[in-house]
């Protein structure tokens, strides 16, 4: 599993067709990836018309690098629309490893004209029983597909009550009670990720870059930080000291945290895995080079996320 997520998405503006929109977005991905000098995907507006209702695509070059195809439905006389797509991409590699094949799967759901409940799944696999080497795990990074969706302009993506980015936020001073607020909402569905600042006798910084961080979970949480020492100050004073988090640690807070504050007052069960907090020792562990524990950190927190999938409710 190398990415998934799940979001709404809602026309902005002027009535669209949005599943054609949808569906042009895989056009341009597809086509940046591979088209240089030669046309290696079809730019034939009628291929994806076809694509739309159920259809295949083949790539233009010899080895066939890229197969899509999809199947539709719509229920009589409703607005209605399910597709699905499948994109499975052969990529050049270097000669000796085993050969790998990407593959993209998006589930388009409408039951109301204008909005969508959108789905995409990708996955790589190294071909079987090959004798030699394997390429290593790629690096955890955010899909085009999904990239050019959230930047669209025309369209709302939404997670309950927040915007999915692929970008961290940054928190001021007086931003305690705005954030507390949003934590603790009851609509909130996304988990939230806070990395603390730690501090040295002569720096200050993070023990995880915020911006990869949040380009990797992109979808599926998202990455707040301080950015100044006074927002830090803030929390250390106001927030309850169960779901605090300093001195580098990296909090996890899932989207059960107002259910459980209601239940159970501020005080939370015994951690395992990811609950309302979650510190991670990793990060911490100086045998290896920060450079090193970082990308590895990335990789845990990305895997547990997409574990987590399956238990995300979307509204």
């Amino acid at each position: 599993m190398f990415y998934k997520a799940k979001f709404n998405i809602a026309t902005v503006g002027e009535e669209q067709d949005l599943l054609w929109k949808v569906v042009r977005h895989v056009k341009e991905c597809q086509a940046a990836k591979w088209n240089g000098d030669s046309e290696i995907i079809p730019y034939d507006c009628g291929l994806w018309t076809k694509l739309k209702y159920g259809g295949r695509i083949f790539s233009n070059d010899e080895r066939k690098s890229v197969y899509i195809e999809s199947e539709y439905f719509q229920p009589d006389d409703t607005e209605e629309q399910y597709w699905a797509c499948r994109i499975a991409e052969r990529r050049p590699q270097s000669s000796g490893v085993a050969p790998r094949q990407w593959v993209t799967e998006i589930g388009f759901e409408q039951k109301a004209e204008g909005a969508a409940i959108l789905s995409i799944v990708t996955t790589y696999s190294d071909q079987p029983k090959f004798i030699g080497p394997c390429e290593g795990t790629p690096a955890a990074t955010l899909p085009c597909i999904v990239r050019n969706i959230l930047n669209d302009r025309s369209l709302e993506c939404t997670v309950g009550m927040d915007t999915p980015i692929a970008t961290p936020t940054p928190l001021y001073s007086g931003d305690w009670p705005r954030f507390w607020k949003r934590l603790t909402h009851k609509d909130r569905k996304l988990p939230y990720i806070y990395i603390s600042a730690y501090h040295t006798s002569d720096s200050a910084g993070f023990l995880i870059s915020p911006e990869l961080l949040a380009n990797a979970v992109c979808g599926n949480a998202l990455v707040f930080y301080p950015y100044s020492p006074e927002f830090t100050e803030e929390m250390n004073r106001f927030c309850p000291e169960n779901y605090a988090c300093f001195r580098g640690a990296v909090a996890v807070k899932n989207e059960t945290i107002t259910q459980h504050m209601l239940e159970n007052g501020l005080t939370t069960r015994p951690i395992e895995g990811f609950h309302e907090y979650s510190a991670f020792y990793l990060l911490h562990n100086k045998s290896k080079p920060l450079s090193v524990r970082e990308t590895q950190y990335i990789k845990f927190l990305k895997e547990q996320l997409l574990l987590r999938f399956s238990a995300l409710p979307h509204a």
